[in-house]
């Protein structure tokens, strides 16, 4: 609702309003990506094995 009030607000419609919603949603999947990987635990210290 926000991106399409947004893109009403700006004159972004038809063919363009669904290229703008495409690229958002890339941009969304990467974002998501990106936190997933920055707050990852990180790997538990295993000591070698003797």
């Amino acid at each position: 609702m926000v991106i399409r009030a947004y893109a009403n607000d700006h004159g972004i419609s038809g063919d363009d309003f669904k290229l703008f919603r495409a690229f958002l949603k890339i941009l969304d999947d990467a974002w998501l990506l990106h936190v997933v990987k920055r707050d990852k635990p990180p790997p538990e210290s295993v000591p070698p094995s003797s």
